[in-house]
């Protein structure tokens, strides 16, 4: 079956490069917001990130309102917070300093190196940064009148996505109304670092812990844009162009190829016994962008 992709792969490849009627090269930068939720109704999202990408694009025109596009973004701060209404073990493969986290629940002595052996209603936020492999197909209208004006739309769009960090603010449960202790006081908030002795750092921030171990090793995700685009001098010169893009990861941000996961609701007056799930949930990330580019 592999097999039988890869040729057909290198057949459309084939047909589209002897069709090019010509090759366009462009950049972009796409400020945008991205979010994370789940398929495991246990956790949700909980705030999102502003994110940033820059990179650059080539078009293979095969007629003039048709082209196969692929290019190289770097794109930054991507993820989001999501809320795990039950408790668990998270990030198996990072070292934590679970000795020293405040509102960590320590099983072991001494207390495991690797892992959050977290609450029910911990808060994480995770902050991704990808370099990223996009292809697709741009196809457009012909000139709106004599405004030098086309629409555009994007679509499909296929990335691939290589993590090159990733970090995550861990954050104590939330809110006396889930049976834990409103405290505001930073200092018991978050988990440290194994290499570190605060969960706070010197400007009383939650420390920012590195989970690139944890992360899924590649992501793809789908997506599709449409927009204008603005010709000055002429219909095969400079074109300056700007839409709304949206992309949907396929993969679990977290996690994706990591064994399932032993769920437990918090244990409180009403729960004595609490439920149990063993579950490998699908955390997918989610980018909506603004993309403001050139093509020369």
């Amino acid at each position: 079956m592999l097999r039988k992709i890869f040729i057909l792969t290198l057949l459309f490849a084939n047909i589209v490069y002897s069709n090019a009627q010509e090759i366009k090269f462009g950049v972009h930068i796409d400020p945008a917001i991205s979010f994370l939720d789940s398929d495991y109704s246990k956790i949700s999202a909980d705030g999102v990130n502003f994110s940033f990408a820059l990179g650059v694009e080539a078009e293979y025109r095969f007629s003039d309102n048709a082209a196969f596009t692929f290019g190289l973004d770097f794109s930054l701060n991507n993820g989001g917070s999501i809320l795990y209404g039950y408790s668990g073990v998270l990030f198996a493969n990072s070292e934590f300093d679970n000795a020293k986290s405040f509102f960590n629940i320590v099983n072991t002595t001494p207390p495991s190196s690797t892992g959050i052996d977290m609450y029910a209603f911990t808060k994480v936020n995770y902050r991704i940064n990808y370099i990223e492999v996009p292809l697709g197909f741009k196809f457009r209208t012909e000139e709106l009148g004599g405004s030098y004006m086309r629409v555009f739309f994007h679509l499909p769009i296929v990335k691939v996505m290589i993590p090159v960090m990733a970090s995550a603010k861990i954050f104590a449960p939330q809110a006396a109304t889930n049976g834990f202790e409103d405290d505001l006081n930073p200092s018991k908030y978050g988990v440290p670092q194994a290499s570190s002795s605060n969960s706070v750092d010197d400007l009383g921030f939650v420390v920012e812990n590195n989970v690139w171990k944890d992360i899924t090793p590649i992501q793809v995700s789908v997506g599709a844009g449409a927009g204008v685009e603005f010709s000055p001098t002429d219909p095969d010169g400079l074109r300056l162009y700007a839409g709304i893009y949206y992309h949907s990861g396929l993969l679990d941000v977290t996690g994706g190829f990591s064994e399932k996961t032993t769920f437990t609701e918090a244990q409180t007056l009403s729960t004595p016994i609490p439920d149990s799930q063993e579950r490998n949930p699908r955390n997918a990330m989610h980018t909506i962008a603004l993309r403001i580019g050139a093509i020369f």
